[in-house]
């Protein structure tokens, strides 16, 4: 039984008639987050080093994570404590491991390539240079890595790197120092034999220098083939000898390779995107009474092979160029650099097969209309875009540097501008933090994926509607996701704005001082 008393609902346990115990459940209360002022450097004041802010220490660093000053925030090894496997920090996931960049717990910052997405070429990570390198370790850059003798700072001798042991040998391979890098038999790991190391074959040699090892498959290239660790582009295959199935690997089936190999063994990059699927050198296929595997190639090789593949060999040939003496210049261009925020939305389209038309105008515009000229972020491309139209727009931090008249009238344009009268539905996505009855909602109370799983799930649903027009009885719909609100109770985070004609977008200009 459950009783009020001064809007305080109280339940009361009927289940023990001797007693009779009250449990008070108490509606949950946000509070607002606490900010700190502003220095005129821009920092908050007591993190403020030109101001001498309180948790700034003598040493010219936060003093919670200063390891001088023994810092709250360091463990008893000297380490951050979320970050300190010994003491079982917060970031550290159950395989021991860095959470963001475990593979098997799909880390944040791992790709759809299952590699650190900053350091992943297919992806084109922030870290890698135009020649195909990391920025901070390439020498046609000056990455920030090297020093004055073009040395990786950290393993230059002259310099004292920190990975130089006193005996100025690598401190991972040094006998003296107990290097990590030396096994049991004071061997390098990867080199034993008796270990199994990486680099050692099935024929219990060095796989490099080692004779009965298939070779690079390239022409006039006599280096030993390496172990994929991960997909490779298939361009070349080979047949297995004495067509016998192998004993390692995994078989594949795929009907349009196999009735490719029975005419070539070498295919295009048009070739390779008709198979739809990615290959691994361990992987083998039945044709007829024959199986084939792709041929293995050398580190360069297949570096030269991915690059190609996936850049066109656009950059390869820069690379080329400059090894030359030739020197490039960049040409002005009128393109705008794409927002990131904008192309996670992008490539998070690219992946489930949705068809769009992104930043571009209107495909159903009168040109003979004054705002036929605004471009929507993404046009939506289904089956009934005759009577409805999709669009998504990623509004950064909830564009709040742009009034609500503004973002209203500029719907109402891309509303007008359609030749011929029908229902426009607009997903507004925010990928940023925003607040939820005065509790802020960050990325660790609500991830980025799930972000982008709730924009799938609204554009899916707003996709199946679309096929009765009767859903849509209002000629502009607009759906929020991730806005600000003043709801004390859980919304799922989406909110909605209808107008049903144009006298109640008039109102709601109005209701905002606009006459």
């Amino acid at each position: 039984m459950q009783v009020a008393i001064d809007n305080t609902r109280y339940e009361q346990n009927e289940s023990v008639a001797t007693q009779h115990t009250l449990h008070v459940i108490v509606p949950p209360v946000f509070k607002k987050k606490r900010t700190s002022p502003k220095c005129p450097h821009g920092n908050m004041k007591c993190r403020c080093r030109e101001c001498g802010g309180a948790s700034i220490c003598e040493h010219n660093k936060r003093r919670e994570i200063c390891r001088e000053c023994g810092g709250s925030r360091i463990c008893e090894h000297g380490k951050h404590k979320e970050a300190c496997r010994k003491c079982n920090g917060r970031m550290i996931c159950v395989h021991n491991k860095w959470k963001v960049i475990c593979r098997a717990c799909g880390g944040s910052k791992i790709c759809i390539h299952d590699r650190q997405r900053e350091s992943c070429r297919d992806c084109g990570g922030s870290q890698i240079c135009i020649h195909d390198k990391a920025k901070s370790c390439c020498r046609h850059c000056g990455g920030s890595q090297l020093c004055e003798h073009n040395r990786r700072k950290s393993k230059c001798v002259d310099c004292g790197g920190f990975e130089i042991c006193k005996h100025k040998k690598m401190r991972t391979l040094c006998r003296e120092c107990d290097g990590r890098q030396l096994c049991e038999h004071e061997k390098r790991k990867d080199l034993c034999s008796q270990c199994g190391g990486r680099q050692i074959c099935s024929h219990g040699k060095v796989r490099s220098t080692c004779p009965q090892c298939p070779l690079c498959h390239v022409h006039m290239c006599e280096k030993h083939a390496v172990i994929s660790t991960g997909s490779v582009a298939g361009y070349c295959w080979r047949e297995v000898e004495g067509s016998q199935e192998p004993s390692t690997g995994n078989e594949i089936h795929n009907e349009l390779l196999a009735a490719a190999l029975l005419q070539k063994m070498e295919f295009t990059n048009a070739d390779l995107d008709s198979f739809h699927q990615d290959f691994f050198y361990d992987t083998y296929i039945k044709v007829e009474n024959k199986y084939y595997t792709p041929a293995g190639a050398c580190a360069g090789c297949a570096r030269d092979e991915r690059r190609s593949r996936i850049q066109g060999g656009e950059k390869k040939l820069h690379h080329w160029l400059h090894k030359q003496g030739v020197k490039l210049i960049s040409l002005p261009t009128t393109v705008v650099v794409r927002k990131k925020k904008e192309t996670k939305v992008k490539n998070l389209l690219d992946i489930n097969n949705i068809s769009y038309v992104n930043d571009k105008r209107e495909v159903n515009r009168d040109a003979t209309c004054e705002s036929s000229s605004n471009r929507p972020d993404f046009q939506v491309r289904h089956e009934n875009g005759e009577l409805v139209t999709i669009y998504i727009e990623v509004d950064e931090y909830q564009h709040r540097q742009i009034e609500s008249t503004c973002e209203l009238s500029r719907l109402n344009n891309l509303l007008a501008s359609f030749e011929n009268q029908r229902h426009l539905v607009v997903l507004r996505y925010n990928p940023d933090v925003f607040n939820v009855g005065g509790k802020r909602i960050t990325f660790k109370e609500f991830p980025r994926r799930e972000r982008e799983k709730l924009l799938l799930r609204e554009l899916n649903y707003v996709k199946q509607q679309a096929a009765d027009p009767d859903n849509f009885k209002d000629i502009l719909t607009v759906i929020y996701i991730g806005f600000d609100c003043q709801c004390t109770t859980p919304c799922g985070y989406i909110h909605t704005d209808r107008y049903k004609d144009q006298a109640a977008i008039s109102k709601a200009y109005e209701k905002m001082g606009v006459k």
